[in-house]
């Protein structure tokens, strides 16, 4: 085992232990028994005391991250579908994160007097693969969106989320930032 070096032998026997499950496997989430067991030359001429012990594995954290190709678009299907969100789940140990990520569009509709009142949210489901997921804006309805990002957890990863404030206007026309999105009329 890494790190592990047993101790007691004489005459210049030495001794290593491996264990089981092994220290480079992916386990799962739960709990498991650590059984070690000791080699070496003449361990058979001694007294080895190695008891198991117990591993518990919990959920791992992630973070999400997004990148925006652009935060303002004009108003037509063509415009709108450069306006790409990369997403993207990791985790700073082993394995890769799976399940969706659900997408909420809180959108502000421009009027002839400015911006209006939010509109009730709308979500859309997207499904990672190895980690990662795209989301393609489909509303040309000139307005401001904002989106929030909330990663739905595995059977080994917790839940995560982007929550953008939930006091309008989350952002501005003038400086959208890389959750928001500004579909402005075509001139």
């Amino acid at each position: 085992g890494a790190g592990i070096s047993p101790v007691g032998g004489v005459n210049g026997d030495t001794f290593s232990a491996t264990f089981t499950p092994p220290d480079s496997s992916i386990l799962n989430v739960g709990t498991y028994q650590v059984v070690p067991t000791v080699t070496g030359h003449n361990a058979g001429n001694y007294i080895v005391t190695a008891p198991p012990s117990t591993l518990t594995i919990t959920l791992a954290p992630v973070a999400i991250t997004i990148s925006a190709a652009k935060t303002s678009v004009l108003n037509t299907a063509a415009a709108l579908a450069t306006a790409t969100y990369g997403i993207t789940v990791t985790t700073l140990g082993k394995g890769t994160p799976t399940g969706t990520v659900t997408v909420t569009d809180v959108f502000t509709p421009l009027t002839a007097s400015g911006y209006g009142t939010a509109l009730a949210p709308t979500t859309t489901v997207v499904t990672l693969v190895a980690g990662s997921g795209t989301y393609v804006p489909t509303s040309t309805t000139p307005g401001l969106h904002q989106y929030a990002f909330a990663y739905s957890g595995d059977s080994n990863f917790q839940t995560a989320s982007i929550v953008p404030s939930t006091i309008p206007p989350f952002c501005t026309a003038s400086a959208p930032t890389t959750n928001c999105l500004v579909v402005d009329y075509a001139d």
